[in-house]
């Protein structure tokens, strides 16, 4: 039964992200609406002329899927359920429903009763079932293997309800729920007034499987057939079409970005048709299905929430109109208007839809799917992928046409007309005024102000060790920028590349080379985007995006760009906007070099929330802030990171990104920024570049020509790249993320690149704390060189010191400086006081071992912490703390606060001695509202209550004094008391544990570390290493003395050493 739904996982380096279709499609519409089984006869015929256009497997027996969608038959089935004892009211008095449901028969009625208790929940009476006949033996063996039991239901309509749309609304919200509580069954189709048969056949199949539809008494008077051939696709029953509403031959190229875009909008969509019930029927999307599958989910939301069927094609699939200088004025206005809220769902489509009522069909903007029809004498429209499907006398065909790219043919059954695409798009565009709308507040970039304010510049020298910084190459300058600035085009090159991956480089590439672009499976050939201007759009909306669902001016109060790709001037005057509905906001995607990249972009999370609490729509992520001791996280990890973060927390459509980076100055840099979310781009590095390129007489041109030029040669660029994936506008490529990731761990891509291919694995963040399965890998290296790891050896414990001398030729003491220093004030003997280092071991063996089942984890819940020391351990306890759900916390720190700036005696090169706000201080800020840290502090005693549990402290505040010669930190006099019930000492190490030492016989030092002369100890053949010898120090020094030490042992044993 599992067979029978679509493959979810990837197999090898097959993906059900690569599914696209290439289809026979066709329609038999009687324009009156007359009902007749004929309908139904040729609607059959048409599809079973199509074979060539439908996939089968190697045998020839099992087909990728066939089906018709047709009107609700209520002659027959009126007959069929009076057969079963069902009483159906007249016709769409009733709903019927197709069901795909598993072959067990306990599961199976498990299904059917949760439906049935659905529908009475929704207050809508539940008929009957009917098994629908079938004859399996018609069915390839692989097709009958994966089979489902396939049912359908009927539902009733309660009389205060009215038939039609608002049946079909309810209808909607049961199935919704029903299809999350039951991911086992699909439902082909529930509605009062269409219904699909559809499965895994060959052509010929369609009609021999279901009885139902060569009864004379089915009868409709509309037909829409499809035939699939997948492209790189696992067939099933399910994923033949027609869906819900659509069948589509070709292939939606921007999905990714469109559904990310839909899913976003979820916290902010809303209309008065389903407002009670929007909860139920979210998501909008369902991810597992195919691109036709998520177009026919996001049309059926918007037709379910009162936007008419042909308006929600229209707006998804809009007519090439940026371009075309003789359309009216006001339906130019009207495709603008819904541009600012939804951007194109774009590539190679031929749609065919229909509510029951309708029947319309539409091309993409460049027609890249052909489509043709006939109008005969008796008032039938005949339309398919080509002609010939149907014999037809020449006599009787009064009209021969084919669809043109982005019109519309719409056959209004009730009316009884040919609609008439620009009347059509006429009464919409007239609907409301859009135009004036448009001049209130649509905002244009070119007609902003310049601000009275400099446009910041570097000089030669800090240009320079900027573009070492962001890792400019000669060849970058010279034969990338210069060309594209000098010619305006992108210079000329070899097809192919020779290049390695960038996994592979010993270099360091940029993180953009790790993306190839995809190109499209079965658009054949690709947009001309030179020829066919008149079709790409490079026009892009900036803003919170407005309710799709309600019509209305303020919707349209969004910031358009007609190049994404900005000049300094352009984003001053974004950033000195002053105009009603936008707030910009600038955050500083740098961090310091000592800062873990991931807490990095965790805090620039935490400033995402911050700027959108403030009312922000418009962000402008910024590397400018990079110097000698910030770096900046990379631009594409920055954005996609950011991006997909408010996908997840449905922010997206509230907030648009801008990158102001150095990083991009290749088209393949912009692409992927764009690709990935970016709504526009300034590279300001580039730009200067150019700059120095003229003064220093490289380029004999004037500058802001030249950066018009090169900004025109990176958009050229990306059209091209769009038109290679049948994408005609920028607008729908933003977000579209086409791309596929070589050499990055799918961690990252889970993290950051969500929805990306990565089949082979590759690189990931690295970490202060190396993963265990890393460990597990070096560990399995140093075992196969014949090194021995003994476990839960406790040295002086367990194991003798004797022992070890005389089984081996040399010791090496490297055991650490794990000797916590103590806090000893009056009170410490208090329950609840415990040192840093066994309160973050416990709270991470609890994690690993039972996911805090066992309870063994220190827990700081509910409670008032107290943590002594502000250093990195510190700052772990804090972070800790407060995932724990700590009701306050306090750090004490014994030293000064540092300045926020280099002091004239702390100079670059030196280590940067500056105030650090790291992780668990940043978490403390976002939760609690102020930083952590109270400086120049320490505990002079601990309160305790009767039951001997901590319960406060008394601070001693302290000052920078001279005594005896030496600096030191001596109390003011000045004291206050705080309340706490957990106390953490992070107070740093004295030295190594005494007892490893004792063992041995080896001379400490004064601070409790082992004595050495280049790493030999006072006993002969006894060495030491590391933080045991010097005391608590960072891990470069460890891999340092490592090295050290293996040649001074190495020496000593051989006499001499090549190490």
């Amino acid at each position: 039964m599992e067979n029978f739904t679509e493959r979810k996982a990837p197999a090898g380096l097959y993906d059900p992200r690569f599914e696209h279709d290439n289809c026979g499609i066709g329609a038999v519409v009687d324009i009156k609406g007359r009902k007749s089984h004929k309908t139904i006869d040729d609607a059959l015929q048409i599809v079973e002329h199509l074979e060539h256009r439908a996939g089968k497997d190697a045998e020839g027996k099992t087909g990728d899927g066939v089906g018709i969608l047709t009107q609700i038959s209520d002659t027959f089935f009126q007959k069929a359920a009076a057969e079963l004892g069902i009483t159906l009211g007249s016709d769409r008095e009733y709903g019927v429903g197709m069901f795909f449901f598993p072959q067990e028969e306990l599961r199976r009625n498990q299904a059917k009763k949760l439906f049935e208790i659905v529908c009475k929940k929704e207050g809508l009476p539940f008929l009957g079932w009917r098994e629908v006949p079938t004859d399996p033996e018609v069915l390839g063996h692989k097709a009958r293997a994966c089979m489902p039991s396939i049912w359908q239901g009927f539902v009733g309509k309660p009389s205060r309800l009215e038939a039609g749309i608002a049946f079909d609304r309810r209808l909607y919200v049961v199935r919704r729920v029903f299809e999350q509580s039951s991911p086992d069954t699909y439902v082909c189709s529930l509605s009062s007034r269409t219904i699909v048969y559809k499965g895994m056949f060959l052509v010929k199949e369609l009609r021999l499987f279901y009885l139902d539809l060569q009864d004379p008494d089915y009868k409709s008077a509309i037909g829409m057939v499809h035939s699939r051939f997948s492209t790189n696709t696992a067939p099933s029953w399910n994923r033949a079409h027609p869906n819900r509403f659509i069948l589509h031959n070709g292939e939606i190229n921007t999905i990714r970005g469109n559904v990310d875009t839909m899913l976003a909008r979820e916290e902010t969509i809303g209309s008065n048709y389903l407002k009670n019930d929007m909860t139920k029927v979210l998501p909008i999307v369902n991810q597992g299905g195919s691109d036709s599958a998520q177009l026919d989910n996001t049309l059926e939301f918007m037709v379910m929430n009162g936007m008419d069927l042909p308006l929600a094609v229209m707006v998804t699939i809009p007519e090439p109109w940026s371009n075309n200088k003789s359309m009216d004025p006001k339906k130019r206005d009207f495709y603008q208007y819904y541009a600012t809220m939804l951007e194109p769902w774009d590539g190679p489509a031929s749609i065919l839809f229909s509510d029951g009522d309708m029947m319309g069909a539409v091309l993409d903007r460049n027609g890249l799917r052909p489509s043709r029809y006939y109008i005969t004498k008796d008032g039938r429209l005949i339309l398919s992928s080509e002609v010939g499907v149907l014999d037809i006398p020449a006599e009787d065909v009064v009209r021969k046409d084919r669809l043109r790219p982005g019109k519309m043919l719409l056959v209004d059954t009730v009316k009884g007309e040919l609609v008439d695409d620009d009347k059509l798009k006429a009464d919409y565009a007239s609907r409301q005024p859009y135009g004036e709308w448009l001049d209130r507040n649509l905002v244009n970039l070119r007609d902003l102000k310049v601000p009275n304010k400099k446009v910041p510049d570097h000089t030669k020298e800090e240009l320079v060790q900027l573009q070492k910084a962001f890792g400019y190459r000669y060849e970058d300058v010279s034969s990338i920028i210069l060309p594209m600035a000098k010619n305006g085009g992108e210079p000329a090159g070899a097809m192919g590349s020779d290049t390695p991956l960038a996994v592979l480089s010993h270099t360091h590439p940029l993180l953009f080379e790790y993306f190839k672009q995809m190109f499209a499976q079965v658009t054949n050939p690709p947009i001309d985007a030179l020829r066919e201007k008149v079709v790409t759009s490079t026009t892009v909306y900036v803003g919170a995006q407005g309710n799709l669902l309600e019509e209305d001016a303020e919707n349209c109060k969004v910031l358009k760009i007609e190049n994404p790709i900005l000049t300094d001037t352009d984003l001053l005057k974004i950033k000195a906007m002053d105009v009603p509905g936008f707030k910009i906001e600038t955050l500083s995607i740098c961090y310091y070099k000592n800062t873990d990249l991931e807490k990095a972009i965790d805090r620039l999370f935490v400033d995402v929330d911050r700027a959108y609490r403030d009312g922000a729509n418009i962000l402008i992520l910024s590397d400018r802030d990079i110097d000698e001791y910030h770096v900046a996280i990379p631009s594409l990890l920055a954005v996609g990171a950011v991006s997909k973060y408010l996908v997840r927390t449905r922010k997206r459509t509230s907030m648009a990104l801008i990158l102001e980076s150095g990083e991009p100055r290749l088209v393949h840099d912009f692409a992927t920024l764009l690709g990935y979310g970016a709504s526009a781009i300034n590279p300001y590095l580039a730009q200067e570049t150019i700059g120095s390129l003229i003064s220093e007489g490289l380029l004999d041109k004037d500058y802001y020509a030249a950066v018009e030029d090169y900004n025109k040669a990176v958009l050229a660029g990306i059209v091209k790249i769009a038109s290679k994936m049948g994408i005609s506008t920028i607008q729908s490529y933003a977000g579209s993320q086409i791309f596929e990731a070589l050499g990055l761990s799918q961690e990252v891509v889970d993290k950051y690149f969500t929805n990306t291919v990565s089949r082979v694995g590759g690189i990931t963040i690295p970490n202060m704390k190396l993963e265990k399965w890393v460990i597990d890998r070096r560990v399995k290296i140093l075992q196969d060189e014949g090194i021995e790891f003994v476990m839960n050896a406790d040295v002086g414990g367990n194991v003798s010191a004797e022992e070890l001398q005389d089984k081996y030729d040399a010791v090496v003491l490297c055991c650490g400086a794990k000797q916590a220093r103590d806090i000893t004030a009056p009170g410490r003997d208090a329950q609840g006081i415990y040192f840093a280092v066994d309160y973050l071991t416990s709270v991470t063996r609890s994690l690993l071992d039972s996911n805090f089942a066992d309870g063994k984890a220190v827990s700081a819940a509910g409670k008032k912490v107290l943590v002594i020391g502000g250093g990195d351990t510190g700052n772990d306890c804090v972070g800790t703390a407060i995932r724990q759900g700590c009701e306050s916390v306090m750090q004490l720190e014994m030293m000064p606060c540092p300045p926020a700036e280099r002091t004239a005696n702390n100079a670059w090169p030196e280590w940067p001695r500056v105030l650090k706000t790291d992780y668990g201080q940043q978490e403390s800020i976002a939760k609690f509202g102020n930083d952590p840290r109270v400086y120049q502090t320490t505990v002079k005693e601990f309160y305790k209550n009767e039951a001997g549990q901590v319960c406060g402290a008394l601070i001693a505040k302290l000052e920078s004094r001279v005594v005896d010669g030496r600096r030191q930190m001596v109390p003011t006099g000045e004291e206050f008391a705080v309340e706490c019930d957990l106390v953490l000492i992070a107070a740093g190490f004295t030295g190594c544990q005494p007892y490893v030492a004792e063992a041995f016989g080896v001379d400490l030092t004064k601070r409790g570390t082992v004595a050495d002369t280049k790493y030999a100890t006072n006993v002969p053949r006894v060495f030491a290493c590391g933080d045991m010898r010097r005391g608590q120090s960072l891990v470069v020094w460890a891999l340092r003395e490592g090295r050290d030490t293996a040649a001074v042992v190495d020496e000593s044993l051989m006499g001499y050493t090549n190490l």
